[in-house]
């Protein structure tokens, strides 16, 4: 999974947002604003290569982390959330275990 590629899909507006994240987005205080300033700038952190039904990854941006699924055509928005530094790494990269 390429960054390069999420970002191409998400400019030319072949995204989806589905519900889980839209609420999600409201419970949290995130705007589509801030989604897209952090897949625009972010990074790539973990892949989910086996997730079920297209492979996924979390992207780390902003303070902001999204899970992104993806086709060759479309990328699904499935959650955001903003980053716990207790959870993560000062830089939000790598979990504390």
């Amino acid at each position: 999974m390429q960054i390069e590629q999420i970002r191409n899909l998400f400019l030319s507006d072949r995204y989806i947002t589905i519900m889980h994240c839209m609420k999600r987005m409201v419970e949290r205080g995130i705007s589509d604003n801030a989604i897209a300033c952090s897949i625009q700038t972010g990074e790539i952190i973990e892949e989910y290569p086996d997730d079920f039904p297209y492979p996924s990854c979390l992207i780390s941006g902003n303070g902001l982390h999204i899970v992104v699924a993806m086709t060759d055509e479309t990328i699904w928005l499935v959650t955001a959330y903003k980053s716990d530094p207790e959870q993560w790494d000062p830089a939000l990269k790598t979990r504390r275990t």
